[in-house]
């Protein structure tokens, strides 16, 4: 899964995120949009999480948000 994830390094170039719900117990992984380079990484807390299993991102009260989802 991939989704916008805003920009996170302040670079000015809108950032994304890479998920990989399967990989143990799912893992997000953070990427600039400039050049590829990864940024971060968030990981579930159990094997068969399935963290990243669902990705959002947008805007609430003005605010950006991003979102993940786990089984």
């Amino acid at each position: 899964y991939v989704c916008e994830s805003g920009d996170l390094d302040g670079d000015g170039v809108g950032d994304f995120a890479v998920a990989a719900p399967e990989q143990g117990p799912g893992v997000v992984l953070f990427h600039s949009g400039a050049d590829g380079s990864e940024l971060g990484a968030l990981e579930g807390e159990r094997d068969g999480d399935h963290f990243g299993s669902a990705l959002g991102s947008g805007a609430w009260l003005g605010s950006p948000r991003f979102v993940v989802g786990a089984k």
